[in-house]
């Protein structure tokens, strides 16, 4: 695949895919602090397209580039479509295992979108198992609207998602709330959905959620 190197003025990148990226304040840091003492390592990715310059790979750098004032950054250039753009960004998270389960369902759901492959052929295009495709797909479709903004945000994990994926949508939002409210692990938001889904009536689900002590014991035990 044919690219170039160049070096590309910040304004100039359009940052529509990072629509598909999450938030992750710890590693925008690391990667800030690396940046302001070793200046930029790696080129970002981009595609050329009509419209501009569309970054691929790199978010996080241009973000630590704006704070810390640079004008450019290093860019390889691709001349690619949006599709393969796509599952570039799928590949070069791959090998560093930077990338969340949650994103990877954002970029399937995204080509699906699109109309031209099915499942099968998704599978195919971006070099794993149809199961694994269906895992994704699965999980980004069973979760509430208000806990997809959450992960989104970064308040919420993927494994999160994972616990709160086998309870009823409506129950969803407010589980997650005591994960957020005590900073629960996914191990503790899976024994919370456990336990949720042992109680017998409604008012014992909500009972637990206003007063998780057996949780709280649970997590005690752990130590």
């Amino acid at each position: 695949m044919h690219s170039k190197l160049e070096e590309i003025r910040i304004e100039e990148f359009d940052l529509s895919l990072s629509s598909m990226r999450l938030m992750n304040y710890d590693r925008a840091l690391g990667i800030e602090r690396s940046m302001k003492i070793h200046g930029q390592l790696q080129p970002v990715i981009a595609r050329l397209y009509e419209g501009g310059i569309q970054l691929i790979d790199g978010f996080k750098r241009l973000y630590a580039a704006e704070t810390l004032l640079m004008d450019c950054l290093e860019c390889r250039l691709f001349e690619v479509d949006e599709c393969q753009a796509k599952v570039m960004l799928l590949s070069y998270n791959r090998t560093n295992q930077s990338m969340e389960v949650w994103e990877e369902a954002m970029i399937l759901k995204s080509l699906l979108e699109g109309g031209e492959l099915d499942q099968r052929r998704l599978a195919k295009v971006v070099g794993h198992s149809p199961s694994w495709v269906s895992r994704r797909l699965s999980l980004i479709s069973k979760v509430d609207e208000e806990v997809t903004a959450d992960i989104k945000m970064g308040v919420l994990s993927s494994r999160h998602a994972r616990a709160l994926m086998r309870l009823p949508r409506g129950n969803q939002s407010e589980v997650a709330r005591v994960i957020k409210q005590y900073g629960l692990s996914s191990r503790l938001s899976n024994r919370l959905v456990d336990i949720y889904l042992s109680k017998e009536s409604e008012e014992d689900q909500r009972r637990l959620l206003e007063n998780p002590d057996e949780l709280l014991w649970y997590q005690m035990e752990l130590r």
